[in-house]
């Protein structure tokens, strides 16, 4: 994570101009959270958000425990049965899409919307909107369903 904060703080000074960036898309805050939910350990990101955004700690990680329990490594094929299933044709990666960890939240948009949001996004790297088939040559990807189980829960099941 130590590498990946430099390598990204060169491009974006995050570090330096910390005014520029608010907490949604906060590169540094994105970066440290990613690596708190693959590696299943809660304490990396609460000490992140008690240095640097100690009045978002309480709300962030009720939502960061939500995601917690709802994040896998999903192989391409199993995620692109549940995506089908469900109707999902978007996504919204945390970090750059590009990256082998990058975790994705599935979402569900009208055509228009969805069109719209990824074009308005296309240039961001960071909690970026991009169709399934920019990441459909993955062995595997990182799924985030907690926001579709919230909003179809208990119609839906993660590895439906």
């Amino acid at each position: 994570m130590k590498d990946r904060l430099e390598d990204y703080n060169k491009i974006y000074g995050f570090r330096e101009h910390p005014e520029r960036f608010g907490f949604e898309g906060n590169p540094e805050r994105i970066i440290v959270r990613n690596t708190a939910l693959r590696e299943a350990d809660a304490s990396i990101y609460v000490a992140y958000l008690t240095e640097h955004y100690p009045a978002s700690v309480e709300r962030e990680m009720e939502q960061f425990e939500k995601s917690l329990t709802h994040i896998s490594l999903m192989p391409w094929p199993e995620a692109n049965s549940f995506f089908e299933k469900h109707g999902i044709t978007t996504l919204q990666t945390d970090i750059p899409y590009v990256e082998h960890d990058a975790v994705f939240v599935p979402k569900t948009f009208s055509e228009s919307e969805a069109d719209a949001l990824v074009k308005a996004s296309e240039k961001e790297p960071f909690m970026q909107y991009l169709k399934i088939d920019k990441v459909a040559n993955r062995s595997s990807i990182w799924l985030d369903v907690s926001e579709l189980l919230h909003t179809y829960a208990p119609h839906m099941h993660q590895n439906s």
